[in-house]
């Protein structure tokens, strides 16, 4: 969850990101951030395009493989979310955050 937009404030987020995009498609950055908000209002397919879209453009975007796996996960897809997880670990293994969500999953599946 983003701290720094008020709930009220995702529909004008997601609409600046989209005139950012229109000058400069290729804004990897962009597309995480609204990949984010859509996240938060738990528009979850939207989200994963945009982390996906973000993915394709830095391909070691180790940040939005992890979030790109907090969005399938929440939508159920454990099995996805683990794949994400475990290529964010894979491209960095210092960062910890996918490390807690495996655990996550791990520890509510049994």
């Amino acid at each position: 969850m983003s701290y720094f937009i008020p709930r009220s404030d995702y529909q004008l987020a997601i609409r600046a990101y989209d005139a950012a995009l229109r000058l400069d498609p290729d804004f990897a950055y962009v597309y995480f951030r609204r990949g984010q908000a859509y996240a938060n209002i738990e528009n979850y397919y939207a989200a994963i395009d945009n982390f996906t879209k973000a993915i394709d453009l830095i391909p070691n975007y180790v940040v939005a493989y992890n979030n790109r796996g907090l969005a399938y996960q929440r939508m159920g897809n454990d099995l996805s979310a683990l794949s994400d997880f475990n290529k964010a670990i894979e491209l960095d293994p210092e960062y910890p955050p996918p490390y807690y969500q495996c655990g996550l999953i791990y520890q509510l599946n049994g």
